[in-house]
């Protein structure tokens, strides 16, 4: 009896198939300690610890892998919780009511007595301005009392018990910028020392609906002689570039610790940025590699989850972070393993980080052995009696 023709392809085409993976599974027992997949971005690396949530806002330890900054195992610039704490305590206590002058600041002043000193009167560059009579006036760093006081003690010579009233009609020293996904990004003016970041964010129109969790704020320089400092270049508020990253604090407003920073206290100068959603790329040994867009308080474990979970040979107590910051780029590892027994705390994923999920030597032989016996079984489906 002669063989079909459709059963001689079938099983040629079967033979092949076995022949192929019985090489494949060769060359991956051989080459196991060195394996990498084709789409892996870069190879574990093995000198790093996985991350926690506790080491993110920690100074990071020296690594000994080449091409691995130290600030590989971190997320935040430096610790969160004590920069935060600092500026509390700072800002607390560096004005007694109001905030001092600076230059641009517009002043309203009428003096019932002689309306030579009626008009508007804007401070320089250098914080002065100049009064009829009087000449130069040295305003920069005096509050709206303190000024009014220094007026009416200087036009004594010409005015017996003068009395004035002064009004700032516009603040240009006293500002805060709000960048990033907020309904009207821009420069905004303190109403006065009890102004909060979410106050600053409400005067932006408050959060859009792309905002994400993440906040990165640039703070102003402390205050010099028990004084939050006034700003002398507003032009100088501008958004939050990658190189000020590591000047800035990094939060995330979802949590205890974000609530919190919310309230601090804004002074001039500050630069406030909301970040929007962007998309994250998960890759390697999971069912649906691709990018995928950031929602909510999305971290790694639900990135992964997104791409349709690890496949059976995925190293997933080895998950890498590749992320890029102002040094370069840096690499985090996550023990997803930790993550879901709760013994170590995901991630909160960032715009343009690549997860990147590994390959076990361990389960590739058995993987490989189930891909040829799945492949056997396709070819065979084919024969015909």
């Amino acid at each position: 009896m002669s063989t079909h023709p459709q059963m001689r392809f079938g099983l040629a085409e079967v033979r092949r198939a076995i022949f192929g993976s019985l090489c494949a599974l060769g060359i991956a027992a051989c080459t196991s300690a060195s394996y990498a997949p084709s789409r892996s971005l870069a190879a574990t690396p093995q000198a790093l610890p996985p991350m926690t949530a506790n080491s993110s806002s920690s100074a990071a330890p020296a690594s000994d892998s080449p091409g691995i900054s130290d600030a590989a195992t971190r997320i935040l610039p430096y610790n969160t919780d004590a920069a935060i704490a600092k500026l509390w305590k700072e800002r607390q206590h560096d004005g007694s009511g109001d905030f001092p002058l600076g230059p641009g600041d517009l002043i309203n002043l009428s003096c019932p007595d002689d309306d030579e000193f009626n008009g508007q009167y804007r401070i320089s560059g250098q914080g002065t301005f100049t009064l009829p009579l009087v000449g130069e006036v040295k305003a920069a760093g005096l509050t709206q009392d303190e000024l009014k006081a220094e007026l009416e003690q200087r036009l004594k010579h010409y005015l017996r018990n003068p009395q004035i009233n002064l009004l700032v009609g516009e603040y240009r020293s006293r500002q805060v910028g709000v960048f990033g996904a907020v309904a009207k990004p821009g420069v905004y003016d303190l109403s006065g020392p009890h102004d909060t970041i979410q106050d600053m964010i409400s005067q932006a129109g408050g959060y859009m609906t792309d905002a994400s969790p993440r906040v990165e704020f640039k703070p102003a320089p402390p205050p010099t002689e028990g004084r939050a400092a006034p700003i002398t270049d507003p032009s100088a508020l501008t958004p939050i570039s990658n190189n000020d990253l590591q000047n800035a604090i990094v939060v995330n407003v979802d949590n205890t610790e974000g609530r919190s920073f919310l309230g601090l206290p804004a002074r001039p100068g500050d630069v406030i940025n909301v970040t929007a959603d962007g998309q994250v790329l998960v890759d390697g040994w999971v069912s649906k590699p691709g990018s995928y867009q950031i929602t909510r308080d999305l971290k790694v474990l639900g990135a992964v989850a997104a791409a349709g979970g690890a496949l059976f040979p995925a190293k997933t107590d080895s998950v890498q972070i590749v992320r890029k910051d102002s040094d370069g780029q840096q690499i985090i590892l996550v023990d997803l393993e930790k993550v879901r027994t709760g013994d170590a705390a995901d991630i909160p994923v960032e715009d343009g980080d690549v997860i990147e999920v590994p390959i076990s030597d361990a389960k590739a032989v058995p993987y490989g052995l189930y891909e040829a016996a799945m492949t056997m079984i396709r070819f065979g489906s084919y024969v015909t009696p």
